[in-house]
Order: structure tokens, then sequence, then C-alpha cells
């Protein structure tokens, strides 16, 4: 099929039990991520094609849709490329894009409140207690305020050629995550100090998770390891 970056994806809304469409918002994005909700708001967002631009240079749209009806709230568009994550939380909305830059929008109308890049590759945040943590690929884990966009700590894993930080978890108060090399690190949620370390001799292509004090995550290969990490 011919690519069409003026399509209209849209957005679904399906009852769980009936499987029953509830209601659709058709967007003028040709493509959208997975929506998370905050409240009564659906948040989502994709990439659109503006008038004039060349096939695949593309721009940065982020929706707001009624929980209820689907109906457009607001929309927030910029000329960051195509949309990696959303989420939201508390009255904030959050999204980076192909610019590698963390937007925080207001939930109520989209105003955009700070933005924030660390200028190199991100992986998925985990937001919990007021921050944002994330890792990106100069190997450096970040924590930035919620509220103010300011960073409040940073950590430097150890330094190899292209490695890159998982997706964090975080279980009581220490943020755990892996490298792609394999190494499993635990930082204080607070500080960014290191307060455990394990080197498992196993690659990761993405994040792992906990289950009880298992630290949980798969190989390229399909093999999954269970690390028992208290």
């Amino acid at each position: 099929m011919k690519n069409d970056f003026q399509g209209g994806a849209a957005l679904v809304a399906i009852h769980a039990k009936t499987g029953e469409v509830v209601w659709q918002a058709l967007t003028e994005n040709y493509i959208l991520r997975r929506p998370v909700i905050n409240d009564e708001v659906v948040i989502t967002g994709g990439a659109y094609q503006p008038e004039g631009k060349p096939d695949g240079e593309v721009s940065t749209r982020i929706y707001a849709f009624s929980l209820n009806d689907g109906s457009l709230l607001w929309d927030y568009i910029s000329n960051d490329g195509l949309v990696r994550w959303v989420d939201s939380a508390d009255d904030l909305v959050f999204f980076s894009a192909a610019t590698e830059t963390v937007y925080a929008l207001d939930l109520a109308d989209g105003s955009l409140l700070w933005k924030y890049g660390p200028g190199y590759w991100m992986q998925f945040p985990a937001l919990q207690n007021g921050q944002i943590y994330f890792g990106s690929g100069d190997e450096i884990v970040h924590a930035i305020s919620v509220s103010t966009g300011k960073e409040t700590w940073e950590h430097t894993i150890n330094a190899s050629s292209l490695n890159q930080v998982g997706r964090p978890v975080i279980f009581e108060n220490t943020i755990w995550f892996n490298a792609v090399t394999g190494e499993i690190y635990g930082l204080n949620v607070e500080t960014g100090e290191r307060v455990a370390f394990f080197s498992t001799g196993h690659s990761a292509r993405v994040g792992g998770t906990m289950f009880g004090t298992l630290y949980i995550f798969g190989d390229p290969e399909g093999n999954v390891y269970a690390y028992n990490v208290k």
C-alpha cells in the first residue's frame, strides 16, 4: 500500500465488554500513538505532513479528546516530526518526538508550559512523585521536575559504545532500568545515587519490568531472565 501522508487516522473508543464502537474521532494526522487517559480527557498524538513539504517531512500534532463523546478539546502543533511517546500526569501532558525534546502542555487547554531537550535519543519515561525519569543515548539517566522542566539530577551509567537505557520502572524508593549491554541499575529516586548494580552478561533491546523483587528482561534471541535485586 502506498503511504498517504495526508491520511486521517482515527481514534476509536470500544466498549470493553461488548465490542461496540462508542465513538470515533477522525484526525488530520496520518499516524497516531497509543492514547493515554487523564480524568475525562484522552490524549494522543502523531505526525502529519504540512502543505508544501516533501513526502516524509512531517510535523507533530497532539490531540486531547473528551473521554465521554470523543469531541476535540484542543490540539497542539510543533515541528518535531514523528511522535515517540505521549504521557500525562496531574494536570499536565508530556510528549517527545524526533527532535528528542520533552514538551509539557497544560491539560486544560494545551498551552505550552516548558520544554527540555537533552539532545540525544530518548527512551520512554517513568512518571512519579512530580518527576519524569528517562534515559538518553548519551548514557545518562535524567530526572526532571514536571512543574518546572528543570533537571533535578542526572546519573551517568558505565560508558559503552552506543549504550542506551531502557524504560525505567520504580519500586519503592528505587528506580530500576537496564542498559543495552545488559547491566541492571538501581538508583535512589530522590538523589540519583546508585544503590545497586548487576552485570548480567546478556544484551537487551528494550527495558525490563519488576515483579515483586524480581527484575525481568529479555534478550534479542528470545530468552527471558529474572534477577532478584533485593
